[in-house]
């Protein structure tokens, strides 16, 4: 998993090299311990 991915680059730059997990600003600003439960859920819920 590659932690601290904030820019278009940084993400492609990852994938070029291999990477499939991520996470960051890129994809979502920091939330609250329990806020981030429900999003999870809700993420998931898009991909089914």
């Amino acid at each position: 998993v590659a932690e601290g991915v904030e820019t278009e680059a940084d993400r492609q730059t990852l994938q070029k090299l291999g990477c499939r997990t991520a996470q960051g600003f890129l994809f979502s600003k920091a939330v609250p311990p329990g806020h981030a439960l429900e999003l999870a859920v809700k993420e998931s819920a898009k991909e089914s």
